[in-house]
């Protein structure tokens, strides 16, 4: 007799747990509609990662680098002449200036690429025109330093303003700064 008992009331109690588990989910617990990251084609105040020239060039938009949704584009910045850069060079703009550093990364075995030639062991460097003009009439430029991770094929540096980047091997005598 205890086992018939035992059998309907332990099922009864499981499924009032049950039934209490259920009930006491709500929608956000259990997930039913959950948020898709959507690309965005605007810097974040939040921050973003952005793509551009089919992934060859890509902008990690850090916290806090713009106040308010900016609408940023990358193009290629034809050099005419001026072939002797590892790379295309590139124009970001709007011109402005961020509040943060911009991680910038540049792929070096695709489309970006302006040789054939390895640079693997060699020191690279950046330079850096504010606006599009300058480059074209040989302004005078910024240079920065670059990190190459070859595991990614990418030249990483950081930027704390838009404008045009191109990226050339260190010429011998200039040190490290």
């Amino acid at each position: 007799m205890k086992r018939s008992v035992r059998k309907p009331v332990m099922f009864a109690a499981l499924l009032l747990f049950g039934a209490i588990t259920y009930y006491s989910c709500d929608e956000e617990d259990l997930n039913m509609n959950p948020k898709v990251a959507v690309p965005s084609l605007n810097a974040l105040p939040e921050g973003n990662m952005l793509s551009y020239m089919n992934g060859n060039v890509n902008l990690d938009i850090l916290p806090g680098a713009v106040a308010n949704p900016v609408r940023l584009s990358v193009n290629e910045c034809h050099s005419g002449a001026n072939c002797d850069f590892v790379l295309k060079t590139i124009s970001i703009e709007p011109i402005m200036s961020f509040n943060a550093p911009v991680n910038v990364s540049l792929k070096y075995n695709g489309e970006l690429a302006n040789t054939e030639e390895s640079f693997d062991g060699c020191s690279l460097i950046i330079y850096s025109w504010e606006k599009q003009d300058s480059f074209y009439n040989g302004g005078p430029c910024k240079t920065c330093c670059c990190y190459l991770d070859e595991d990614k094929a990418t030249i990483n540096f950081r930027i704390i303003q838009t404008g045009v980047y191109a990226v050339r091997i260190k010429p011998s005598g200039i040190s490290d700064y």
